[in-house]
């Protein structure tokens, strides 16, 4: 039986769940796997806790390709996400205890003096996600349809070529009039995404990331998940 545990998301992140865009989430990994030269790897079973599922699906193929020691990751497959996302809590007036989120209200331009998601209590959380898969992989090694998977924002049809997708680079803006730039290249676009998060170097990098893929619950049903 999964648990009940929080995860942040950011705003564009947060629109693009409940847009039905995003159904992976990648996270670094921490501490980062460290290579032992000549030995083999831990088992696999270390840190997916003895999932004969995950193994059957190939997991433990990719894992033991590596000679990397990895540690044991905080989340595993069964366990319901709740989203902590950036809100705000009204405390005075008529409207006192009334909660709104970012995600919500930024195309209408509100000025809230917004709370940091990491703040956000269990009580206020409105979006729920129970993991069905885990695996390791470095950064780099993304593949298109994982990077549109991460709910990268999709543009306009550019009038030259209708056909191909536009994708959002998120470092990117127009410098006469702070328009948003696209991108054909998916991939492009998350990594733009990723260095607005975590730095313009972090891309270079290439961590190890725990790949997280996601479907969206109800609450009711985290909930019961939660009590069995």
């Amino acid at each position: 039986m999964g648990k009940l545990k929080p995860m942040l998301y950011s705003t564009p992140m947060v629109q693009a769940i409940f847009e039905n865009r995003k159904f992976k989430t990648r996270r670094i990994i921490t501490p980062q796997p460290q290579p032992v030269p000549g030995q083999l790897m831990m088992p696999v079973n270390e840190f997916i806790e003895k999932s004969e599922e995950l193994i059957a699906q190939g997991l433990k193929n990719i894992i033991s390709g590596t000679n990397h020691v990895f540690p044991k990751c905080r989340y595993a497959v069964g366990d319901v996400i709740w989203v902590r996302e950036t809100f705000y809590e009204v405390l005075n007036g008529p409207l006192s205890g009334s909660v709104y989120y970012k995600a919500d209200l930024t195309a209408q331009g509100w000025k809230l003096k917004w709370k940091p998601g990491i703040h956000m209590p269990f009580e206020e959380a409105r979006l729920f996600l129970r993991i069905k898969s885990i695996h390791p992989e470095r950064l780099q090694d993304i593949t298109t349809a994982d990077a549109i998977a991460e709910g990268i924002e999709l543009g306009k049809p550019w009038p030259e070529a209708p056909e191909k997708p536009r994708y959002r680079l998120y470092n990117w803006k127009v410098f006469r009039d702070e328009s948003v730039c696209f991108t054909f290249n998916p991939i492009e676009s998350f990594f733009s995404l990723w260095a607005s998060i975590n730095g313009d170097e972090s891309v270079k990098r290439n961590p190890w990331v725990w790949v997280i893929e996601f479907e969206k619950i109800t609450k009711e049903q985290a909930l019961q998940e939660a009590s069995r």
